[in-house]
């Protein structure tokens, strides 16, 4: 079901849904209250919905749906302005599954290929877990790292907000080592992301600024549109923010931030792969392994795309698979507690 007041935007978003293969689009809506008894009627399996509405909007028909079913897939369709990064966030943290941004293209059609692209990259990745629901996995044996890691570096894409929202809140505020955190996300959007996750936590949490020192007790949020990596000097590491070119398509790339994690912190880093579409992250994770750092990914029934973890776990990179809720005391027990040489 597509949920949005504009009618031009509903049959481009229904356009961009049934040309992708993987889904088809089985009735529309206006606003969030006819959106509640469609949803009563045709028991969609996904729907995307407007963050800005009238009479009941995405946020609040978000969390509606998620009263009746707390993993229906829900995709949030959001202007790239602050109001709407804020409002995406928020969203993020209610349950939404991801965030589509309307298209910048410079001509209509451009707009319509971009939005068709994004429509038929999420419902691949989405079409073979919609119908599932998460089941109870057994606490998995912690392996100790054999090097005490000095620092944590975490990717994450489609589903990555609501395990961060997880994961860094569980954090301890003196936490021994800087947390470095690559999201797939616009500008502006990674902004909010640090600023809700900041709210939520005891552990300091900011987006990372060019230059700045990395500091221990801080979680460090890439800025949306621009490279992450780190540069030690005299004894201290700064974080480098870069517009080199888009890997896996995207600004910033997980692989970026690993690869300079390895070069720097080479044994003595941790690296963790959450929920994502894609591989981005593992050619990194390699590199980290070759020189012996420890690696954690995210288990697929925690995940809302199993993609970037499986990747890293077929390439025989990853040391433990745990849940998103499992996550933060692996990464304690690793940083307090490691270290066997």
């Amino acid at each position: 079901m597509v949920v949005d007041d504009s009618a031009a935007y509903r049959a481009l978003l229904v356009e961009s849904v049934n040309a992708s293969g993987f889904a088809r689009v089985v009735t529309t809506a206006a606003d969030g209250r006819e959106a509640l008894r469609k949803y009563e009627e045709f028991h969609p399996d996904l729907l995307t919905v407007d963050v800005e509405m009238p009479v009941m909007g995405g946020l609040e028909l978000l969390q509606a749906l998620r009263a009746i079913d707390p993993i229906l897939p829900i995709l949030m369709v959001s202007a790239l302005t602050t109001k709407g990064a804020r409002e995406s966030v928020r969203a993020l943290e209610l349950g939404a599954t991801e965030i589509i941004t309307k298209p910048q293209g410079a001509t209509p059609q451009a707009s319509r290929e971009e939005l068709r692209a994004r429509m038929r990259a999420l419902l691949e990745a989405l079409a073979p877990v919609a119908p599932a629901r998460a089941v109870s996995q057994p606490t998995p044996r912690l392996l100790v790292p054999k090097s005490q890691p000095r620092v944590v570096g975490i990717g994450s894409s489609t589903g990555g907000p609501g395990a961060l929202s997880t994961i860094i809140p569980a954090l301890p505020r003196n936490l021994p080592v800087p947390v470095l955190v690559v999201q797939h996300m616009p500008p502006m959007f990674t902004a909010s992301l640090a600023e809700m996750l900041a709210r939520k936590s005891a552990i300091r949490v900011v987006e990372v600024k060019d230059g700045e020192e990395l500091l221990a007790s801080t979680v460090y949020i890439a800025p949306g549109g621009r490279h992450l990596r780190v540069r030690a000097a005299n004894a201290q590491v700064f974080a480098e923010l870069t517009d080199d070119p888009p890997e896996h398509h995207c600004r910033p790339a997980v692989d970026y931030l690993f690869r300079s994690l390895a070069q720097t912190y080479r044994e003595a880093a941790m690296g963790v792969i959450l929920t994502g579409m894609g591989k981005d992250g593992t050619l990194g994770l390699r590199l980290m392994k070759r020189h012996g750092a420890y690696v954690v990914g995210q288990n697929a029934e925690s995940c809302t795309v199993y993609g970037m973890p499986r990747e890293a776990m077929e390439a025989g990179v990853v040391d433990v698979e745990v849940s998103a809720s499992q996550m933060a005391p692996a990464i304690i027990a690793a940083v307090c507690r490691g270290g066997r040489g």
